[in-house]
């Protein structure tokens, strides 16, 4: 492989977890949304729940507040399934970006060793071809 197909690949490999940390912050972001809904609706469950009795007495007579209680739970459950699927995706999402990683590190290793092996057999090259002129000229003094 020549030097630039292993730039070719580094610059693949990198673009590819890139894309996969890009991925797994767009989750991030999302997880920090369901939980903060779940958390503002816990505060306002037990808000409510803190309201003076003499208030609640027309609510429980129209049957609000079990209509109120019903519409939290689901709320609370919707919110737990939303959760609880984009916490798998991002347990998949983390694998990916994990494996993603040590092929860009892979990459980037085979790419630096070529780098090397190429300086080494170019230093010996230049090498052979000074030792030549060292002949020539102890040659030409003689």
């Amino acid at each position: 492989m020549t030097a630039r197909n292993h730039s070719d690949i580094v610059a693949l490999t990198e673009a590819l977890y890139r894309a996969d940390l890009a991925r797994m912050q767009g989750l991030l972001v999302q997880e920090a949304r369901l939980r903060a809904d779940l958390g503002a609706l816990e505060v306002r469950r037990h808000s409510d729940q803190d309201m003076a009795k003499d208030h609640l007495v027309g609510y429980r007579a129209a049957g609000a507040d079990l209509l109120w209680q019903r519409w939290v739970g689901q709320s609370k459950a919707r919110l737990n399934a939303d959760l609880a699927r984009l916490l798998g995706r991002k347990g998949q999402v983390a694998s990916e970006m994990r494996r993603s990683f040590g092929k860009y590190q892979a990459a980037t290793q085979i790419a630096a060793e070529e780098a090397r092996r190429v300086t080494q057999r170019r230093d010996a090259a230049q090498m052979v071809q000074l030792e030549g002129l060292a002949r020539l000229r102890r040659l030409q003094a003689l």
